[in-house]
């Protein structure tokens, strides 16, 4: 009941034969991409590349999103909440989040790929850093060599820093009015925010005057 956004379907991408060690390890996020395939991990074939996402609360709005946990299954009408870094509980995420700044869909890259392509090398460069997955050298040369150039590229730039989350206060915090009367007014500021929405639940209503006849 308190998610934010929930899956509503696959993007683009692919399944890919793929490997990934026989239980759950913290990968050395400077270890280079194998050329080969390692030694004694399991296969596993799955789908690689974006997952769709609309918001809760509006469904008109979507996003692409990656799987930052291969062991972890998802599936359309499974629903999130928005979380810090430290919540995920996934090593390695500095690195993952250069790759989502970076690469497919926020920037069109690698170059010369069709979406597809883009997003499954994408999705498999992530799960490199957080679950040690590799691509079977039987998977798409194509897609292989840019999952291989995208970790190279994350490893050379180092890990992001999680950013601040920007300051917001209301002022007053809380007000006390009869039924049907207004509360307020209040004054909401966000520190280094262009944008703010404010909302209030359902069976309330905003207004920009004191006796509840503009509506906001």
């Amino acid at each position: 009941p308190n998610t934010e956004i929930q899956i509503t379907s696959l993007g683009p991408g692919a399944t890919l034969p793929g490997l990934q060690p026989p239980s759950p390890i913290t990968q050395d996020p400077q270890a280079p991409y194998p050329a080969s395939n390692p030694e004694g991990y399991a296969s596993v074939s799955t789908f690689a590349g974006t997952i769709v996402a609309a918001s809760v609360s509006d469904p008109s709005l979507t996003a692409e999103m990656y799987c930052i946990n291969l062991r972890v299954s998802t599936y359309v009408g499974i629903g999130y909440e928005s979380g810090s870094w430290e919540e995920s509980n996934v090593p390695n995420i500095g690195y993952v989040t250069y790759i989502l700044n970076n690469f497919y869909p926020t920037v069109p890259e690698p170059a010369g790929l069709s979406a597809n392509q883009q997003a499954a090398a994408v999705q498999s460069a992530i799960w490199y850093f957080t679950d040690g997955y590799v691509l079977n050298t039987a998977a798409s040369s194509t897609v292989r060599e840019a999952t291989a150039a995208i970790v190279a590229a994350a490893q050379a730039a180092g890990p992001v820093v999680e950013p601040p989350a920007p300051e917001v206060s209301i002022t007053p915090e809380s007000d006390t009015v009869g039924a049907t009367s207004s509360a307020g007014p209040y004054t909401v500021t966000a520190e280094g925010a262009t944008d703010v929405t404010v909302s209030v639940p359902g069976g309330y209503a905003m207004f920009t005057d004191e006796a509840g006849m503009e509506p906001l």
